[in-house]
């Protein structure tokens, strides 16, 4: 498995999956808090996935400043990931030890010819807080059952946005709303129109004129964010072209 991680700590490193293992166990917020330190979480999932021979090719993993969130993407393949030539299934997760997130997984896929991440916008709540009593596998093994089952209708949305064609005008108009809605900040949105609009030669991913085209030029933008910042933003485009799609 390849561990290049996108981890960013107060000092700006990069922090390895085995750094995460050697931080301090997590303090107990009242009687009910039971956290789920960084690093059993990623072991869990790792673990969970080999049960349902789905093959971790490789991860990124990002932590707030203070280390209380973890936000993390697991390139996947086997049974019932995508499997295309130029994107791979990626599961999407996060946690928190400070009780302001629960553990919760977004089906994504990786654009390989950008890097991309592109994510459905469908959340998996698993549990909302870190509580007494939490089974970790257990709780790990049923979001990745509906991570598969919710990764069909994602691929059927993505073959939805290649062949959705886009004028002039219908693009000038959509890429308004991406920023009208809230969906990006508008500070981005020179970035974004720069990108689809005039997409540079390397840019494969922007030129399609089709919503696949306009939703990859939101989410390359997305790379000048923080690790956190940049899964959040991630998971608020999918949500918005899974409403222009609308296939459930």
């Amino acid at each position: 498995m390849d561990n290049s991680l996108l981890m960013h700590t107060v000092g700006g490193q990069y922090v390895s999956q085995a750094d995460l293992l050697k931080l301090p166990y997590p303090p107990q917020l009242g009687s009910r808090h039971q956290p789920i330190p960084h690093g059993k979480l990623v072991e869990v999932l790792q673990e969970e996935c080999r049960k349902l021979a789905l093959t971790v090719e490789s991860e990124q993993l990002g932590l707030t400043r203070r280390g209380a969130r973890l936000f993390g993407t697991m390139r996947l393949r086997g049974r019932g990931t995508l499997q295309a030539d130029d994107l791979q299934s990626t599961l999407g997760f996060r946690n928190s030890i400070d009780q302001s997130l629960g553990v919760r997984m977004v089906v994504g896929a990786t654009v390989f010819v950008c890097d991309n991440m592109c994510m459905s916008g469908d959340e998996i709540v698993l549990r909302r807080k870190n509580t007494i009593g939490l089974k970790l596998p257990m709780l790990v093994a049923k979001g990745l059952e509906k991570f598969l089952e919710r990764t069909t209708i994602f691929g059927r949305r993505i073959t939805y946005m290649k062949d959705y064609g886009l004028s002039g005008d219908n693009a000038k108009a959509l890429l308004f709303d991406v920023f009208n809605k809230g969906v990006l900040p508008k500070s981005m949105m020179q970035t974004v129109a720069r990108l689809y609009l005039s997409p540079l030669e390397e840019h494969l991913d922007c030129r399609p004129r089709s919503l696949w085209g306009l939703n990859n030029a939101c989410t390359r933008a997305l790379k000048s964010l923080r690790p956190a910042s940049q899964f959040d933003a991630a998971a608020r485009v999918g949500a918005h072209f899974a409403k222009l799609v609308n296939i459930n």
